[in-house]
């Protein structure tokens, strides 16, 4: 008889015992992951600090009084925000009318589509232009993109200006929504949500300001310090 080939059970033991241990700890490694993946309800203090800084955006902003207008109900069903208030603003020195659209969502993918280059075409608006804009407020260098729209209606015209920009609860401001959309998919935050700013010119009253970039600067850069604690508020959600 050949007795050369071992026929001990103990052989393969160690491997079959470790078994049940291996699956135990992967078992433990799913569950701790799951365990630590963030939830819906771990932002609820984040959101609320943004809410009451929304409180807290004045009415009066250097010369411009402001009002708020109604908010359409359907985009409010839409984006399902947080925050969402429209306040119109008018100077009484100069005579011109702007507004403010601020927009917070709880989650990223709610964000992810709301652009002025989708929402005002569908309301009539005809895109003109659309080009690059950085405004510095405050020692914040704001990247955005400003649009131009106009509007012909029973043979009177009217243009606007609206500059458009994104913030992301990680500090980063973005000009428009690729990379929010990028994050409603990808990041593991995303309920910590993102902002949108609109602040919009009326222009068919102040044909020279058209050209002046400086002046619609001015415009934004003066509105836009009255929104500083509320944009700092949303930048600081990836530090709480």
């Amino acid at each position: 008889m050949n007795t050369s080939r071992s026929t001990n059970p103990t052989r393969k033991r160690p491997a079959r015992a470790w078994a049940p241990v291996l699956c135990l700890l992967l078992l433990v490694g799913m569950g701790w992951q799951q365990f630590l993946r963030p939830v819906p309800t771990d932002a609820d203090p984040y959101h609320a600090q943004v809410l009451e800084a929304a409180l807290h955006v004045p009415f009066a902003i250097d010369q411009w009084i402001g009002t708020d207008l109604e908010v359409p109900p359907a985009a409010a069903a839409l984006l399902r925000p947080n925050v969402i208030f429209n306040r119109q603003f008018d100077n009484a020195q100069t005579g011109r009318r702007a507004s403010v659209l601020f927009v917070q969502c709880r989650d990223t993918r709610d964000m992810a589509g709301h652009s002025p280059p989708r929402c005002y075409p569908a309301a009539g608006w005809t895109l003109e232009l659309q080009e690059p804009m950085n405004v510095t407020v405050e020692g914040l260098n704001i990247i955005g993109t400003e649009y131009r729209f106009s509007k012909t209606k029973f043979n009177q015209s009217s243009s606007m200006v609206v500059f458009n920009f994104m913030i992301l609860p990680d500090g980063e401001i973005v000009p428009d929504e690729a990379e929010v959309r990028r994050r409603a998919v990808k990041h593991p935050k995303r309920y910590l949500g993102a902002a949108q700013v609109q602040v919009q010119v009326q222009m068919e009253l102040d044909r020279p300001m058209i050209h002046n970039p400086e002046q619609r600067q001015a415009i934004y850069r003066t509105l836009l310090a009255g929104y500083m604690p509320i944009i700092e508020s949303v930048r600081s959600g990836e530090r709480k």
